[in-house]
């Protein structure tokens, strides 16, 4: 008897902790702002164009109405390109449902390249392969859903891309009902 009183107390204390481990994977990494780090709305403080509007691609609209985007632009052979395609092929498998995925190259045969560059080089500068961006749906500072996004142009890791498209679905399945 007292051998399964702590046997199922036992069990109940893992699930809990279980449960409140996988609670705070839940929550997001990474806040809505215009620092290095977070989910930008418009051109973020290390941009040329800080605090402007971003004029995000029609077929990235179009795609965020269905869920997160997440776009790799890169070359055929230079090595934080292939560095980053073997980041996104561990970190795809986990997250593919819940994410639309374009994988371009930069070779100028997708004009949707240059619609990456236009729209999403972090600093505004030279644009640089590979560039990985992720775009979903946040909370503005109003208080209303709007395009939320990060890039980065240069290889991340597993992690970094891991955690921003984590974010990306949390805040999207957080603010998509809201978004027009």
């Amino acid at each position: 008897m007292a051998v399964g009183l702590i046997l199922t107390c036992s069990i109940l204390i893992a699930g809990l902790f279980i449960s409140g481990a996988l609670a705070e994977d839940t929550k997001p990494h990474y806040k809505v702002g215009s620092g290095a780090d977070d989910w930008w709305i418009t051109y973020p403080d290390q941009h040329s164009s800080s605090g402007s509007a971003v004029k995000h691609p029609q077929w990235v609209l179009d795609s965020l109405k269905e869920k997160p985007v997440l776009i790799l632009d890169h070359s055929k052979d230079c090595k934080p390109c292939k560095e980053q395609i073997g980041y996104v092929d561990a970190v795809l498998p986990a997250f593919g449902k819940d994410l639309t995925y374009y994988n371009m190259m930069a070779d100028g045969d997708d004009p949707r390249t240059n619609d990456v560059f236009g729209a999403y080089n972090p600093t505004g500068g030279p644009d640089y392969v590979p560039i990985t961006v992720i775009v979903t749906l946040v909370r503005g500072p109003d208080g209303e859903a709007q395009v939320g996004w990060h890039s980065m142009d240069d290889s991340t890791s597993e992690e970094w891309l891991r955690s921003y498209m984590s974010d990306a679905v949390y805040y999207y399945s957080e603010n998509s009902a809201d978004w027009n």
